[in-house]
């Protein structure tokens, strides 16, 4: 195996070969593909796993339980003539504004 190494961006899940290799690869030939991913990218992905792992404190912040959470008061559309526990509105979908 011969191993070739270039950059390239991905287009709709593409990665177009360059010109200089195409004519070492034939049609339905197995290739090993290594992804090395931008740093910035990358980076990103990490924090999001480190939060998700240890979430951060911020003071005054509440942690509502599941309960709190379902009793709050549904947000009130301008648009519509009245707000969700009235009942006018049963789902989300049938405001214009959501």
């Amino acid at each position: 195996m011969q191993a070739v190494e270039f950059q390239a961006i991905v287009k709709e899940g593409k990665i177009q070969i360059p010109d200089e290799y195409k004519q070492e690869l034939q049609d339905d030939e197995q290739v090993k593909v290594i992804n090395l991913i931008n740093n910035k990218q990358q980076r990103n992905w990490k924090i999001m796993d480190k939060l998700a792992k240890n979430p951060i404190s911020v003071k005054g912040h509440k942690q509502l339980t599941r309960d709190e959470i379902h009793d709050q008061e549904p947000p009130k559309c301008v648009n519509c003539p009245s707000d969700w526990k009235s009942g006018a509105i049963q789902t989300k979908s049938a405001c214009a504004d959501f």
